[in-house]
């Protein structure tokens, strides 16, 4: 349709991006009242999806579930249902979707969470894209995300593709705070991809979960995302361009073998999706954090200790790395029948042989 008829294809599939702009911008409005109170309930959720005990073992039909119904009743039940409430909290908190009425009526706020209602700005088809849950249990939380079915949006011209940073970059800044006697630190930016703004209007089937908000379901037709929501096709694309541009109004310059590398003065920054990984002067790395979070939310910056399925180990004669946990997950997960015994070498030397 699109090679056939471009303008056809528009209206039947986007409006105008420009539209969205000036919705999103009327969206912010229209929450800001209520996001003291979103920001509160998200703190409290935060701490309701931790896991009682980090050693746990996790239920084995968590990785097949795709919807909250199909949850087993039990206590991981009820810490999923913290964990849907904080990732729908935290999409609303980010002016993500705007709700489009049934009855194509237009109000201001529903319920208390100050979620803006719109009807159609024009009046055609549109192909509702359906969406599913993925839950995953982590070492120390419940985690559950909503994510965009792709593969049921209709095919794109625009660039999809979003590069991530090679092995090699990663092993080179590690190198580089080594030999400066630099820190190596990171960080990960919460919830990346909704920081980026859509390049096309994707309508979204309802969410039935928003019930365990308080919010009536019963009205609402469809769901105008407003932001590059995980799943969508052009959304990895999207925060890459992003996230260049705002590297790049902070000074920073890409490397020309590596888009996902930038550096400024005396500081190396390397980006993989949404996980940062950087090592400089630590005058210079105080200031960069400061100004990104100026920009987005991040987790708290730390001492770089696990990066990538990479641990790493610090001691005075440089930085080690290694991979022990991923090792052991994978021979618990295949070679679970096979017995091993520990074995010692005079010739290597352990952790345990070298001084912190």
């Amino acid at each position: 349709i699109a090679a056939q008829s471009p303008q056809l294809a528009k209206s039947i599939y986007s409006f105008d991006v420009t539209y969205l702009g000036d919705l999103s911008a009327k969206a912010v409005q229209t929450i800001a009242p209520t996001m003291e109170s979103i920001h509160t309930r998200i703190k409290q959720l935060r701490t309701l999806v931790k896991r009682d005990t980090p050693e746990q073992e996790g239920h084995p039909e968590i990785n097949s579930i795709t919807d909250y119904h199909s949850l087993p009743p039990s206590d991981f039940k009820q810490k999923f249902t913290y964990a849907i409430q904080l990732e729908l909290l935290t999409i609303i908190s980010k002016h993500t979707f705007c709700v489009h009425r049934q009855d194509n009526s237009e109000e201001d706020i529903i319920g208390s969470h100050g979620i803006h209602i719109l009807s159609t700005p024009v009046d055609v088809k549109y192909r509702r894209i359906p969406h599913k849950w993925v839950f995953t249990l982590k070492p120390d939380k419940f985690k559950a995300r909503i994510v965009i079915l792709g593969n049921c949006q209709p095919d794109t011209l625009q660039p999809t593709y979003a590069p991530t940073m090679r092995t090699s970059s990663d092993r080179m800044i590690t190198a580089y705070a080594a030999h400066n006697n630099w820190p190596l630190k990171m960080f990960d930016v919460e919830t990346a991809f909704l920081n980026a703004d859509p390049t096309r209007t994707v309508f979204l089937h309802k969410i039935p979960e928003m019930e365990l908000l308080n919010l009536d379901t019963s009205l609402i037709r469809s769901l105008v995302v407003l932001k590059s929501w995980y799943g969508q096709q052009e959304a990895p694309s999207n925060w890459f361009q992003t996230l260049s541009a705002t590297m790049d109004s902070l000074g920073f310059e890409a490397c020309p073998y590596d888009p996902c590398v930038f550096r400024r003065g005396s500081i190396i920054v390397g980006i993989h999706v949404d996980d940062a990984k950087y090592s400089g002067a630590p005058e210079e790395l105080e200031r960069f954090e400061y100004q990104f979070q100026q920009t987005y939310k991040v987790s708290n910056p730390t001492v770089c200790t696990r990066y990538l399925g990479m641990e790493y180990y610090y001691t005075k004669m440089g930085i080690f790395c290694y991979q022990h946990t991923a090792i052991r997950k994978i021979l618990k997960e295949h070679c679970a029948d096979i017995r091993m015994n520990n074995t010692s070498n005079p010739n290597t030397r352990t952790l345990e042989h070298i001084t912190p």
